[in-house]
């Protein structure tokens, strides 16, 4: 199925919308994965009185054409999220929240890497509500991106990836 993809010089509503869409198929990581994270295990800390914590990610675009990593959020809505391994299959925990990644996306050539940072937030300031579903919160997790292929950066039309290179390789979370 095609989708649309916004390059940064443009954000059109109707792609972002359709950019969007689609949820993860429940298959596992390419071998080895696309998006791999500075460690294997991370912990949350307290600041300003919010459990946090900021995961540092790679992506290695080893396909032969241009991807792009899609907006993880703003106009484009919810597109990434941190999921919690529960039983043999995979649920979603938390939203991500992306940093630096442009609303609109970024192309990253064929044999290119991009690097940036996820950041998990257990709560808001002054409000006692958890943000992570999966409850307790140690355990093992993964990082869903929003991964697009076969970009063509003039129309904004690219190619979702289902087939597992839209995972990050799996990490343990304590609290």
């Amino acid at each position: 199925m095609q989708r649309s993809w916004a390059p940064p010089c443009r954000l059109a509503t109707a792609a972002a919308v359709l950019f969007s869409l689609g949820c993860g198929d429940g298959t596992g990581p390419s071998a080895p994965p696309a998006f791999t994270t500075s460690a294997t295990s991370y912990t949350l800390q307290v600041v300003n009185e919010i459990p946090q914590v900021v995961i540092p990610y790679t992506f290695q675009n080893d396909g032969a054409e241009l991807a792009a990593l899609q907006g993880c959020s703003g106009n484009a809505g919810v597109a990434w999220w941190l999921e919690k391994q529960v039983g043999g299959g995979w649920k979603q925990a938390y939203p991500a929240l992306c940093e630096p990644n442009p609303d609109s996306g970024v192309p990253v050539a064929a044999g290119g890497q991009y690097s940036a940072t996820v950041t998990i937030r257990d709560g808001e300031p002054g409000s006692p509500t958890a943000r992570i579903s999966e409850r307790p919160v140690a355990g093992t997790y993964r990082l869903r991106f929003g991964l697009f292929e076969r970009v063509n950066l003039q129309t904004g039309v690219g190619f979702r990836v289902t087939d597992g290179r839209q995972y990050s390789n799996t990490f343990t979370l304590q609290d």
